[in-house]
């Protein structure tokens, strides 16, 4: 029986039948499981708290350092002014949550930062990407507004920052001084809607563009068989995790297990990142590395069949969809006709 569930209430025949020894140990579980739940969420939303959440950032930053991802992070100050901790005040919290909740993908990690502030920690997005969520999260912020009537004096605004830890200039001090810059900027200039500061280079926006293009989704939506909103409503719902790149690119038959086995040692050696070091050593080009992060951020077979499960296609047009997708967007890179890349 774990200490999850004892603390959790699950089994209170235990403390009927336990000796003294075993419920002061009950006991103790018990306040320990309370603590550390009052450490994780926001009782009143169920988001995560702020100090867990900052603990949250660290290890995203280290982690998309590792897999050369860009980190984005989007700060809500819904300026709810004199009506701030009110009840009413709570209302309108809860239903911006709703809103974020609905409209962002599964992996991406929502947390209040304050009375009326929320964060969010997100994965592969570029600034417009970025500054398109914050617009179309704004705009649903507003029609709650408007819907509870409390919108006299509400000045809801979006700060956003986006950086590639990977880079050897991107700090993770760099980050949190942005960070503060973008919240400081949301409490000064609540009528400039949206805000967002960029640490991406020129050469990160092209490598960004690149993968972008190649991305399921983006094909979908150009494909004019089904409207761009329900293949971005879709693909906030994936929620496999994403494959490993190494693995990915053998699995694809772009990469020998000699020269798998050659990155990885240089990985272990330097703790370079992968998709770097085969790009330099010349064993995939620059563009089987998009098509791999591509695959890597959001995975096609997982998508398609969101969108069948849901009657948006039919099992045959996502068969074809597929198949013309790695035939169209990979050709000439070495991808097999009906590869399936899911882990």
């Amino acid at each position: 029986m774990s200490a999850l569930k004892i603390a959790e209430g699950e089994t209170d025949q235990a403390l009927l039948h336990a000796t003294p020894e075993p419920m002061e140990a009950i006991r103790w579980r018990r306040t320990a499981y309370r603590l550390n739940s009052d450490h994780l969420f926001d009782e009143s939303t169920g988001l995560f708290a702020r100090d867990y959440f900052e603990e949250l950032l660290v290890t995203h930053f280290k982690q998309a350092r590792r897999q050369a991802k860009v980190l984005g992070l989007l700060f809500i100050n819904l300026g709810l002014g004199e009506m701030t901790r009110s009840p009413a005040a709570e209302n309108v919290v809860r239903q911006v949550v709703n809103h974020v909740r609905h409209s962002l993908r599964k992996r991406d990690i929502v947390a209040r930062y304050g009375p009326d502030q929320l964060c969010i920690i997100t994965v592969d997005n570029t600034p417009d990407h970025l500054q398109s969520i914050g617009e179309r999260l704004l705009q649903g912020i507003d029609d709650r507004i408007t819907k509870l009537e409390c919108n006299g004096g509400v000045e809801p605004s979006i700060g956003a920052v986006v950086c590639l830890p990977s880079r050897q200039d991107c700090s993770y001090d760099r980050f949190l001084t942005a960070v503060d810059r973008v919240i400081h900027r949301s409490h000064r200039t609540p009528h400039r809607r949206f805000q967002l500061i960029s640490l991406l280079n020129e050469e990160d926006q092209i490598n960004l563009a690149g993968v972008r293009e190649r991305l399921f989704s983006r094909y979908l939506e150009k494909s004019g068989i089904i409207s761009p909103e329900l293949v971005r409503d879709a693909a906030c719902r994936l929620s496999s995790p994403p494959v490993l790149m190494g693995r990915l690119a053998r699995r694809l038959g772009w990469i020998n297990t000699r020269r798998l086995r050659g990155i990885l040692e240089q990985q272990r050696e330097t703790h370079g990142i992968f998709g770097a070091i085969a790009v330099e050593r010349k064993f995939l080009k620059r563009e089987q590395l998009y098509a791999l992060l591509s695959i890597q951020q959001e995975n096609p077979e997982e998508l398609t069949e969101i969108l069948i499960s849901e009657s948006h296609l039919s099992p045959l047009q996502g068969r074809q969809l597929l198949h013309d997708y790695y035939e169209r967007m990979y050709r000439g890179e070495g991808v097999a006709k009906g590869v399936v890349v899911s882990p």
